[in-house]
């Protein structure tokens, strides 16, 4: 699992290994995409063409936005970029298209069915394919939501597990080969693991057999999983820690004295092993 779009959620940035596309609007009805070369520190249109103005779709890095179409996301993966257009009302229903480095040879490779739509998180799976969470809202108006993986090459889908409706499901970030899943009901809130490349996964039963940390309210005591690490905070133990999911490594932080009662503290992490209160 790899890491392939900003904060790993369908956004108008991507990194990439010497870079940053970026999307943004600069003419009206469209957007453009632009690269961020780290080492010249430049920001160019991502085109080409000497003398171009930006502005029509002869430019590799202009996108038109037809009637009722609403923008783009972008991610980097495998040596491409990608852009996802989640628009449901456009003339073309929510999709996924791919572009050189240099935004040449821009092509669709995956379109979604009525009534769906790409939501949440998004990551890299393997060589080819990518892990994303998709909405499904029936006829009858029920909403229905799975994570599945999609072949960059093919436009192929799998489904890797479908959410109950029971309780809230949600994916919260990815570790290792693992990615990190939350439920929430009246008991309260749970981290827990699931792998994906595993077969008929259950997210209850990861719920109960694959927890991260323990049960949380949100108040008194809350996790949150930031990069490598479950960051916890519990105010009335007056405890801050650090446990990093990959080697078991816990950092503990001494809790701030004489605050006034409604001062709540928080942790986060920065970079490497550094955080900040």
């Amino acid at each position: 699992i790899t890491h392939i779009s900003y904060a790993d959620s369908l956004s108008t940035q991507a990194p990439s290994d010497k870079g940053i596309y970026i999307l943004q609007s600069i003419f009206p009805s469209s957007v453009n995409v632009f690269y961020i070369d780290l080492a010249t520190k430049q920001e160019i249109f991502l085109c080409t063409t000497p003398n171009c103005k930006h502005n029509t779709s002869d430019c590799t890095s202009y996108l038109p936005l037809d009637e009722q179409e609403y923008g783009y996301s972008i991610f980097y993966f495998n040596d491409a970029v990608y852009l996802t257009q989640c628009a449901t009302n456009a003339k073309r229903p929510p999709h996924i298209s791919r572009m050189e480095k240099d935004g040449s040879s821009l092509q669709d490779i995956c379109f979604l069915d009525e009534g769906e739509n790409f939501t949440g998180k998004l990551f890299g799976y393997g060589d080819n394919e990518i892990l994303i969470e998709i909405t499904h809202v029936s006829v009858e108006g029920q909403t229905e939501k799975r994570l599945e993986r999609i072949d960059c090459n093919s436009g192929k889908r799998n489904i890797v597990v479908e959410y109950p409706n029971d309780s809230y499901y949600g994916l919260m970030a990815a570790v290792n080969n693992r990615l990190a899943f939350i439920k929430i009901d009246e008991t309260g809130y749970q981290y827990f693991w699931v792998t994906p490349s595993s077969s008929d996964i259950s997210l209850e039963e990861c719920a109960k057999t694959e927890p991260i940390g323990t049960l949380f309210d949100d108040k008194d005591m809350t996790y949150t999983i930031q990069s490598d690490y479950l960051c916890k905070v519990n105010t009335e133990s007056k405890e801050i820690s650090a446990t990093n999911l990959i080697t078991g490594q816990v950092y503990e932080f001494k809790y701030p004295n004489n605050l006034a009662s409604a001062t709540w503290v928080g942790l986060t992490h920065l970079f490497d092993d550094n955080f900040a209160l």
